[in-house]
């Protein structure tokens, strides 16, 4: 699933008023909630390690379902559970530019 949403700032001043401005020139984003079902061994294995390539640090291109390609951190931890030989995954990846 996939949410949009944008980084701003708020003054409040009282009796209800408040100003709100953007943070950025980019500052509306894309977070997506990814999940793997049933994985192979070797499938499990390609995700995990392409998710300790990049931690939560480097960014890498992800192109989602009927959105442009673009740049992508993970902003969660790798969920993993298993039944038996097959491995289940969950995370959430978030747009960013740079």
């Amino acid at each position: 699933s996939a949410s949009k949403d944008q980084k701003i700032i708020v003054s409040e001043y009282g009796d209800g008023f408040e100003q709100r401005a953007a943070i950025g020139i980019n500052s509306m984003f894309m977070t997506w909630d990814l999940q793997w079902s049933m994985l192979s061994i070797d499938d499990r294995n390609t995700l995990v390690a392409f998710y300790n390539a990049h931690g939560r640090v480097q960014s890498f291109d992800w192109t989602p379902p009927n959105e442009p390609a673009g740049k992508y951190v993970f902003s969660s931890a790798l969920n993993e559970t298993n039944r038996g030989v097959r491995y289940n995954f969950s995370i959430q990846l978030r747009q960013v530019f740079e």
